[in-house]
């Protein structure tokens, strides 16, 4: 967020040397030029000083931006006082900056001669094409190493092993930017060294349009800051609001990681769909700077036609007064097409909101179906898994009880058996063996029919594990019809967006 506001400090600063340009071009007399002359080059001096200084606070500021946010991925606390204080840092360098800027304005209005004019507007030009290039410079890196920035930190969510590396490249990144930068720099500001050349002061009427316009610009500063906040906010929370769902999920069961690999896709479309929506934003205003720069070329070809059809000292004022005018109601035109975009912005970032707040609804919707799915499922499990041990405890009790009955079977059949022998040499003449053999076949059957209650008992037990399996199979299909329309109604914002 605050290589973005610097990115727009740097625009609107860039849009006020553009304002201030064409209008330093016109003296009063040449009594003030030396005293303007001194004034201007103490004036340079500090813009010079004041440049490097910005360039070494994006520098600085940058390399602790991405400190932080590293750090806020490992350690969320630590971080919020950071980010505070690098942000009253800039807000004292912006106040800075445009306190120079205002002390500047009534400085930069002297010129010596008409003749003069011709070869400071020549530098000029190649001035502004130096700065502009290098300022499309700089934006171009600041907008790659912006997407890079994002596209490392949801690599470093997902794999945190890959962060060494990346960092290092970074860090040569930004060395080399960082001196390319100050190579521009120097050159702009030899070029300001050679611009030494007398401008003339302006109307009255444009230094008190250029103040109205300054009163615009800081409102439009303010503004967009404003926005900047509210986004960085927004970025943070939606970061939080990752890091507890990723907490979340480890308390989830292994069977429902498909399912959250799936929503976790829906996010990342999203987040996608948000950076394209940047990205287009971006092109807009790139858009509109390259049409204020075709204006700007446009009335630089004015002036020189005028600069070479000037004969009079008269109609040369007459003429410009009028293209003043022309100028102005087309800056006004401007200014309303770039609020009419800043506001259809807006829009869109409203309706992105909304968006963003219904998916992450539908989310905490199926996540707690989810969840409660998995809690009947559970007390499913604990039912069956309860079931199964009462069986289990029924059918060792059953066993006890035959093996008891078996032993005591036994023993009456071995003592039976015995009495037997007995009895046979008693009752060996009275024909009692009939007796004998009737109490063996009740013995035998009374066998059978405990083993015919035990294969019973162990057909109902069978036939019980088969219906929990049954019933367990029945919830898993029920289920499964269940985890389809929610993961429908999760798609759903996702499509509706695209």
């Amino acid at each position: 967020m605050a290589l973005e506001r610097m990115k727009a400090e740097n625009q609107a600063l860039q849009s006020e040397l553009c304002v201030l340009r064409p209008m330093l071009c016109v003296a009063k007399t040449n009594v003030e030029l030396e005293s303007h002359l001194k004034l201007e080059r103490g004036e340079t001096r500090k813009i010079t000083t004041a440049l490097k200084k910005a360039q070494d606070l994006l520098a600085t500021e940058h390399l602790q931006f991405k400190q932080e946010i590293l750090q806020d991925v490992k350690h969320q606390t630590s971080t919020n006082k950071e980010q505070q204080m690098a942000l009253e840092r800039m807000k004292a360098e912006n106040k800075a900056l445009q306190s120079e800027l205002c002390v500047l304005r009534p400085m930069l209005c002297v010129a010596k001669t008409n003749v003069e004019l011709e070869s400071h507007l020549k530098l000029e030009r190649g001035e502004t094409r130096k700065i502009t290039t290098a300022l499309k410079k700089a934006q171009d890196l600041l907008a790659t190493e912006r997407l890079q920035f994002q596209r490392k930190i949801l690599q470093d969510l997902k794999h945190q092993t890959s962060l060494d590396k990346d960092k290092q490249l970074t860090l040569e990144r930004m060395k080399v930017d960082k001196e390319a930068f100050k190579s521009e720099l120097h050159a702009v500001k030899l070029m300001l060294d050679l611009s030494k050349t007398n401008l003339e002061l302006e109307f009255e009427s444009n230094l008190e349009f250029e103040r109205a316009e300054t009163r615009k610009t800081t409102a439009a500063l303010k503004k967009a800051e404003d926005i900047l906040q509210t986004e960085r906010l927004r970025f943070q929370r939606e970061i939080t609001d990752l890091q507890e769902t990723e907490k979340s999920k480890t308390t989830c069961l292994a069977q429902l990681e498909a399912q959250t690999s799936t929503l976790m896709g829906a996010l990342n479309e999203a987040q996608q769909e948000l950076k394209i929506r940047t990205l287009q934003w971006q092109e807009e205003n790139i858009v509109l700077t390259a049409k204020l720069e075709v204006s700007h070329v446009i009335h630089l070809a004015q002036l020189e036609m005028h600069a070479s059809e000037k004969k009079t000292f008269v109609s040369l004022l007459q003429k410009k007064a009028e293209e003043h005018l022309e100028w102005d109601h087309v800056l006004e035109q401007l200014m309303e097409e770039v609020g009419k975009t800043k506001t259809s912005y807006e829009t869109q970032l409203e309706e992105q909101q909304q968006a963003n707040k219904k998916l992450v609804d539908n989310l905490s919707e199926a996540v707690q179906k989810m969840e409660r799915n998995c809690i009947h499922l559970e007390e499913d499990r604990l039912t069956v898994l309860r079931d199964k041990e009462r069986l289990k405890y029924n059918q060792q009790m059953e066993k006890e009880k035959w093996q008891e009955t078996e032993s005591y079977l036994k023993s009456q059949i071995e003592c039976q058996t015995l009495k037997k022998k007995e009895k046979k040499k008693w009752f060996k003449w009275k024909g009692n063996r009939p007796t004998l053999r009737q109490d063996s076949t009740n013995v035998s059957h009374d066998l059978q029919k405990k083993g015919q209650k035990w294969k019973s008992c162990k057909s109902t037990f069978l036939q019980a594990s088969l219906r929990l399996e049954r019933n367990l199979q029945e919830r898993e299909q029920v289920w499964q019809e269940e985890k389809s329309p929610l993961l429908q109604s999760t798609d759903w914002p996702t499509n509706h967006l695209q």
